[in-house]
């Protein structure tokens, strides 16, 4: 990525997401460090995904709540060489929840609270009318303090194919956490992501996910059974 208007300068690639990458930059204007996400080439070609990803910026934009990370500008990047549709954020220096799991299984306190965190952040833009559509561990950070910061609203509808409505490139990674509408690319409400926030929390206490697999099929296969206790994974 080259200087975005003459301001946002690349430091490093820290992410990627399902509609693009995530870059630390520095900020020449309010001298310091953001968080740059672009808009993936690929998508960047489709008109449909760049009207999404300006309407999701411009809607998050107005989410103003201490357990989302701060929207602080939008618009389309003007580079020499890479064009490109670009959402400015707050930095937020401290692991995902994807890395925290990694360690193991969450005490049940602190799991419970970052799970009711996250739930409070999300009422916050649910009441905005806005879904998130991608809660997962990776889109939930955790400051230096421990502090919530949930990140990457809108994401969940960018991956979906504008042909066949239905999910595109889902990894059995991603498939974890979508709730059955999703995968079927039906109607979502609020609901969605509370289902998926229920699976992040089963797996902060246990560790895992409540079903893994390798395979996008297997996986589909093994959510229609009922899902394992949390009793049965982890011990007292």
């Amino acid at each position: 990525m080259s200087v975005l208007n003459g301001r946002y300068e690349p430091i490093e690639v820290v992410g990627r997401g399902d509609n693009g990458q995530l870059w630390r930059a520095w900020d020449s204007v309010l001298a310091g460090v953001v968080a740059v996400k672009t808009l993936d080439r690929e998508l960047f070609r489709r008109p449909e995904c760049r009207t999404r990803f300006r309407d999701e910026a411009q809607v998050t934009g107005a989410l103003r709540h201490p357990g989302i990370v701060a929207p602080y500008d939008h618009g389309f990047g003007v580079a020499p060489d890479d064009p490109a549709l670009f959402l400015v954020t707050e930095y937020v220096e401290g692991p995902s929840l994807a890395e925290v799991v990694r360690a193991g299984p969450v005490p049940v306190g602190r799991a419970v609270a970052i799970a009711r965190d996250v739930a409070d952040a999300l009422a916050c833009a649910h009441r905005a009318r806005v879904l998130h559509g991608a809660v997962r561990p990776t889109n939930v950070l955790l400051t230096e303090a421990g502090a919530v910061k949930v990140r990457d609203f809108g994401a969940g509808r960018m991956a979906t194919d504008p042909e066949t409505g239905l999910r595109a490139n889902v990894s059995a990674a991603t498939l974890t956490y979508l709730a059955p509408e999703q995968v079927r690319a039906e109607p979502v409400d609020a609901r969605t992501d509370v289902h998926a926030l229920g699976t992040v929390l089963f797996e902060l206490l246990c560790g895992r996910p409540p079903v893994v697999s390798d395979s996008a099929f297997k996986l589909l296969m093994a959510q229609r059974k009922a899902a394992p206790k949390v009793s049965g994974l982890r011990a007292g």
